[in-house]
């Protein structure tokens, strides 16, 4: 109760943007589903609970209503594993700082990510600097083993959407790929140590040429696009044996 009290008022006296505002701004909104780098389904300001390619679309109010309950979720767990470092910081203000940043890298990354951290563990012996230097190696989001890598195709042969497969073997890679209706970008140029005999010689380059031909003729208009924007073709990523998506 009392930490609560001492978020409260920094909050009140505070001046600068909350955790609300400041997600909204850095997340952006989509009304409709998307996929987030790390190959999740997402909507809104940044949810993804239950969110799927189906989804329906929402509203900017309904997204808002969405993210304060992910934010209120993240800032629940941030006191609840570092209620008592951060009851301990200098001042109310700077406990409300620390509190925004870590409920928003939780709304991001999960409260399991949080609890089983390196820096959660900085935090509880309150090495601040420490556990700031943590949190910017939680900067990208990855999935080990092997990728196989796949292109699904409209009936007039148009790209619509990139799958990236991992797969500890690339028979079910290949089997997963076909049954999702994509065809594989990736060419095996060695096999059994050996370099394929069709990749040797003076039509191999020609060959390649070809494909690379191909490929770029599959590509929607918006492909072509050097502004920004939403991605001309989606990427999915699709894990095949049961590993999650890590941050590192």
């Amino acid at each position: 109760m009392v930490l609560i009290s001492i978020i409260l008022t920094a909050a009140l006296a505070f001046d600068g943007p909350d955790l609300l505002t400041i997600t909204k701004h850095y997340e952006g909104f989509k009304a409709h589903p998307y996929l987030c780098p790390a190959g999740v389904w997402t909507i809104g300001y940044g949810h993804t609970e239950g969110v799927s390619r189906n989804s329906p679309p929402v509203s900017k109010t309904e997204a808002e209503q969405l993210l304060i309950k992910d934010l209120t979720e993240a800032t629940v767990a941030v006191i609840k594993h570092a209620g008592p470092a951060l009851s301990q910081s200098a001042s109310p203000e700077e406990a409300y700082r620390r509190l925004v940043a870590l409920a928003s890298w939780t709304f991001n990354l999960g409260e399991g990510n949080l609890s089983s951290s390196t820096m959660l563990k900085r935090i509880r012996v309150l090495d601040w600097d420490a556990a700031a230097n943590e949190m910017l190696r939680w900067d990208k989001a990855t999935v080990g083993g092997r990728k196989w890598a796949g292109r699904v195709l409209d009936t007039a042969g148009t790209a619509t959407e990139e799958l990236v497969l991992s797969a500890r073997e690339q028979g079910k890679a290949l089997g997963a790929l076909k049954r999702e209706g994509g065809r594989p970008l990736q060419v095996e140029l060695v096999r059994d140590g050996e370099v394929v005999e069709e990749h040797r010689g003076p039509r191999a380059l020609t060959a390649a040429a070809e494909r690379h031909r191909a490929a770029r003729a599959e590509l929607p208009y918006d492909a072509w696009r050097l502004s920004e924007g939403e991605p001309a073709v989606p990427t999915r990523h699709l894990e095949l044996d049961g590993r999650t998506a890590l941050r590192e």
